[in-house]
């Protein structure tokens, strides 16, 4: 037997609740400050290996956790998070992927500067380190099953069908929202949970849909939000998540946002990367080495 969306939601939440690491390694004054901006660059690598070999975007986001939880652990080094990125790539694709990477085109991507050997050593090292918790909840998950509860709920057929537009608007602004969180360092030790809620109730509050509309649909996302996590959308922490996504955009003028840039190259969706790049490309790992050209947009 199927279990319900609500069902899987409530596992979901289980399963979060469970993820719980030891404290972040004390780093001296100004560590964390340059790891975030090799976590920008890091990223944005992780999407263009993503989109060079079709991988889906929670693949990304499991590198970029896994990434995060093994690095807070360990004094920070720029080759050790170098090596530490391709092999947890390596590692998510196996995990998630049907045609995972193969460890030598990892090898080949870090030009030269890490063996098969190393990668295969970092990738046992990162296991054990994670004690083989290796398949977190990510934002996309809560995304995709709390939108399924939604068209399930009574009369929801007739305020899809009549709005179609305006629905996949909302879906579409959410899953940029999320790929912003995925690259934005302030996202990295949120709840995924709290995540997704948040980039729901933001593209709500943005995305151009008649005002009954709008009160019906954060009804019915409040009473499922309120159930399963226990807060609603005009709770504190949601609201102060909601201000971190406001505070990336370039523009107070946030209608369409998912038409707009914004401030952070990495966050913008991935057609407008490949323009500006004017062919698919991948990007080594050791760019986070030349960390100024990457800044200047000089791939």
């Amino acid at each position: 037997m199927l279990s319900s969306p609500l069902n899987i939601l409530q596992s979901l939440r289980s399963t979060e609740e469970t993820y719980d690491y030891p404290p972040t390694h004390q780093r001296p004054s100004g560590v964390d400050v340059l790891l975030d901006s090799y976590w920008v660059s890091i990223i944005d690598w992780f999407y263009q290996m993503s989109d060079h070999f079709s991988y889906s975007r929670p693949l990304v986001s499991l590198s970029s956790h896994l990434l995060h939880q093994y690095t807070r652990l360990l004094p920070f080094d720029k080759r050790h998070f170098q090596l530490s990125s391709i092999a947890i790539f390596h590692l998510a694709a196996k995990i998630l992927e049907t045609r995972p990477v193969s460890i030598g085109q990892m090898t080949e991507l870090s030009r030269g500067l890490f063996t098969s050997d190393d990668i295969r050593l970092r990738e046992q090292q990162i296991i054990e380190a994670l004690h083989w918790r290796l398949n977190p909840v990510v934002p996309y998950d809560y995304l995709h099953q709390i939108l399924r509860v939604v068209r399930g709920m009574k009369g929801a057929d007739e305020k899809f069908f009549a709005h179609q537009t305006g629905f996949s608007s909302l879906k579409k602004l959410t899953i940029h929202l999320l790929e912003i969180s995925t690259c934005s360092p302030p996202f990295k030790s949120l709840p995924p949970s709290l995540v997704s809620v948040s980039s729901l109730s933001f593209s709500l509050t943005h995305v151009v849909l008649g005002t009954p509309m709008k009160e019906d649909m954060k009804r019915d996302l409040n009473v499922i939000v309120r159930e399963i996590f226990g807060y609603d959308l005009d709770s504190k922490n949601v609201k102060d998540v909601t201000q971190l996504f406001l505070d990336i955009f370039t523009s107070d003028d946030v209608n369409p946002l998912y038409e707009r840039d914004v401030k952070n190259r990495c966050a913008t969706p991935l057609e407008g990367v490949r323009e500006r790049m004017g062919k698919k490309r991948v990007v080594s790992p050791t760019m986070v080495t030349d960390f100024e050209d990457h800044k200047k947009s000089r791939f």
